[in-house]
């Protein structure tokens, strides 16, 4: 089998040589979108959540 190329390549097709993305689990910062879907959260309630804080980094 000969190496795929950009050209004839997604990273989703078996055998391709592109990285996939890694899961959320897996990831040490999560932007906005990815910490509503891994915590399954509301947009609302996560950005309400955010502005009831003390202004502090948030962690979880």
């Amino acid at each position: 089998m000969t190496p795929k190329t950009l050209e004839n390549s997604h990273f989703w097709q078996k055998g391709s040589t592109f990285m996939a993305r890694p899961s959320l689990a897996e990831k040490d910062i999560l932007n906005p979108s990815e910490a509503i879907e891994y915590f399954v959260l509301s947009r609302r309630k996560f950005y309400d959540l955010l502005n009831n804080t003390d202004g502090e980094d948030f962690l979880a």
